[in-house]
């Protein structure tokens, strides 16, 4: 079990993500955080310093929720969203993010956000939401979407319909 935790710990680092990946406490900019054993335990210890840490995301914990659901966030721009031919029109179920339990939560700049559900996961009460994006630093093709796991505290559901 260490083992395999450890491995989704190392996937999740070496992704180039929408999620903030896991970082020193003493300094952010140091190398991500890497996995090592502890006294028979799974913790996270900085590559760079002696920070260590014993906190490790729940779904980097749950083999089952790693392994049956896409955890790594996914990002299309315009082009390759053409090319998925997603209809808003499809989706059965709306929800607004009201807050984030954190400000480096991937979703907290979205706070506010209506977004479509495309997921749930019921034993950890995760769901797998769309959230419109922009880059306002880019040259061209600003725009993309974030397909990506929020927890339902996070959100509250959302009727087009009786506005």
């Amino acid at each position: 079990m260490n083992e395999s935790m450890m491995e989704r710990i190392k996937l999740f680092q070496s992704q180039n993500h929408i999620f903030h990946p896991l970082t020193c406490g003493i300094d952010s900019k140091h190398q991500h955080l890497a996995p090592k054993l502890k006294n028979n335990e799974v913790i996270l210890h900085c590559l760079d310093c002696s920070y260590e840490q014993s906190y490790i995301p729940i779904f980097l914990q749950s083999e089952s929720f790693f392994n049956n659901h896409e955890v790594i966030t996914q990002t299309l721009t315009s082009t390759e969203l053409k090319e998925q031919k997603y209809n808003p029109f499809d989706i059965k179920k709306y929800i607004c993010i009201h807050s984030a339990p954190s400000p480096l939560a991937w979703y907290s700049k979205y706070v506010g956000q209506i977004c479509p559900v495309v997921d749930t996961y019921e034993e950890t009460g995760f769901v797998k939401i769309i959230v419109f994006g922009k880059d306002l630093n880019a040259v061209e093709e600003s725009d993309f979407l974030i397909f990506g796991w929020i927890h339902q505290e996070s959100i509250e559901d959302y009727n087009p319909t009786n506005e």
